[in-house]
């Protein structure tokens, strides 16, 4: 009994501690919802975070400030705030809460240090980011010679969908051909459409990423994971970022055996890198300033954790987004025809092209409305590296700041009826494509998506030429169709089925 008193009385005490230390609203800060110890807002949210966010932005203005968990949290929803802000390197810092989380779940032993680019911030940060951005843009991010590895898995998923016209889900036959697009670059390899490896990896993070139930409350209290049964999901959960470490370490020894033998067989020349890992070993290879994140066993880390930044991040948004895409055009079918229409008028029986995309106003429009309507990422959370001040308000340094992008692409007063789905609001009036700098799904600023430009050009040239093959029908009528998605922690795309018709 005595334990259960001493037990007792010093979780009370941690409590008041926690709370002195994080529950005092500094002086002049955004005004918002009220907060208890450790769980912050939780307690008042009443359903889920983008709910909770429109519902604050309402009471308390486009600055709101909170506790989600023990951080000092502020949510943004004015455009011009956001843009100025996530533009500003002392916003670029990442939560701390949210960082032990998803550090704990790659981590293969504990104590493990973050690393990589999604979840580091510093010089860190910005030293990997370059790097990968440099790299992945000299091995097709932008370049024509992309368009051939992603149409080459089109052709090979086509040839799985005529196999199977009747009524199916279109989940792992497009999860499939995103995931083998972003594995080329990487590693220099193909996977074929019967490897299972790679999507069960895949699947199995998103799981995690996806389920509210759980990846929410961790990502505001890391300290959830040493609970009771709560421990044992989020170890279980770690099976999948865990095969996919043992996945990479096999690619990366399996590089640095090729290079030697190259190295071996020209006389200490080596052959022209092919591949982001054949880059990255040698940018450990040339670094010497045991400063640098490239140096040593630091470099090594950094090579894992970046391979599965890159690659959970393109593959997650490549594949809901066209997901969400054909799910918008049989809800519709008028826009499949008019797109379709388009499609043969600009291209034909040809194969399509990236540069096909500027001839084609309305497909384009269509693409960009459902990401804007759709918005997979509703909110993005960075943190301030600095005391910083937003519209008057004081935010002192580590401030968790959130995004509120959905906000951004629904604002009535600046979209007219953006709770409907009309392509047309990115067409002028000559019918020609219109961007507009408020169509925001990668984000913007210092650390927008690094996947953006691979995710654009899959979603054109699945999308196009997906359509340029079948006719897509709901198996139920389209009045059936729920375009309502499904609230995580991001956007998924509800689950349904799809008849195809060929075409060609």
């Amino acid at each position: 009994m005595a334990f259960q008193v001493i037990l007792l009385s010093g979780m009370i005490w941690y409590c008041f501690l926690k709370w002195l230390k994080y529950y005092k609203v500094p002086d002049n800060f955004p005004p918002g919802p009220p907060s208890v110890p450790l769980l912050g807002v939780l307690p008042f949210m009443q359903g889920n975070l983008k709910d909770a966010m429109q519902r604050w932005r309402k009471e308390y203005g486009e600055v709101v400030g909170l506790h989600l968990g023990s951080e000092l949290t502020v949510v943004l929803s004015d455009f011009d705030e956001i843009s100025n802000a996530f533009k500003d390197k002392r916003f670029t810092g990442r939560p701390k809460a949210l960082t032990e989380t998803m550090t704990a779940f790659f981590a293969s032993h504990p104590g493990e240090k973050g690393g990589g680019i999604v979840f580091s911030e510093g010089e860190q940060w910005s030293e990997q980011r370059r790097f990968a951005l440099k790299t992945l843009r000299d091995f097709g991010f932008s370049k024509k010679a992309m368009e051939d590895v992603i149409l080459e898995e089109v052709f090979k998923m086509i040839q799985v969908l005529r196999a199977d016209e009747d009524s199916m889900s279109l989940n792992q036959v497009l999860s499939v051909g995103v995931v083998n697009s972003l594995w080329t670059i990487l590693t220099g390899q193909k996977l074929s459409h019967g490897d299972q490896t790679v999507m069960k990896i895949v699947t199995g993070t998103d799981d995690f990423i996806n389920n509210e139930s759980m990846s929410g409350p961790l990502m505001m209290m890391p300290w959830l994971r040493f609970f009771p049964y709560i421990k044992e999901k989020f170890q279980a959960s770690k099976e999948a970022p865990l095969s996919m470490r043992k996945l990479q370490n096999k690619m990366v020894a399996q590089h640095e055996e090729e290079q030697s033998g190259e190295l071996d067989n020209n006389n200490g020349v080596r052959k022209e890198s092919k591949d982001f890992i054949d880059v990255y070993l040698d940018k450990i290879k040339e670094t010497r300033d045991r400063k640098s994140s490239f140096f040593g066993d630091q470099g090594r880390l950094n090579l894992q954790r970046s391979l599965t930044d890159i690659f959970g991040a393109g593959t997650s948004s490549g594949s809901s987004m066209l997901l969400f895409a054909f799910l918008y055009v049989i809800k519709y079918p008028k826009i499949q025809t008019k797109v379709q229409d388009e499609l043969s008028r600009i291209i034909g029986k040809n194969t399509v092209s990236l540069d096909d995309r500027s001839n084609m106003p309305y497909t384009d429009a269509v693409l960009h409305e459902v990401m804007r309507h759709s918005c997979l990422v509703y909110a993005v959370p960075h943190a301030t590296t600095e005391d910083v001040s937003v519209q008057g308000f004081d935010l002192p340094k580590d401030t968790v700041v959130y995004a509120n992008l959905w906000q951004v692409m629904h604002n009535t007063d600046y979209w007219q009826d953006p709770e409907i789905f009309r392509p047309e609001r990115f067409l002028d009036r000559d019918s020609k494509f219109r961007r507009d700098e408020r169509c925001i799904p990668f984000m913007l600023g210092k650390r927008f998506c690094i996947g953006q430009s691979l995710a654009l050009q899959q979603l054109f040239l699945f999308f196009v030429t997906i359509l340029q093959h079948f006719e897509l029908q709901a198996p139920g009528g389209a009045e059936a169709v729920s375009i309502e998605p499904i609230v995580g922690f991001v956007h998924q795309c509800p689950k349904y089925s799809v008849k195809l018709v060929g075409r060609m």
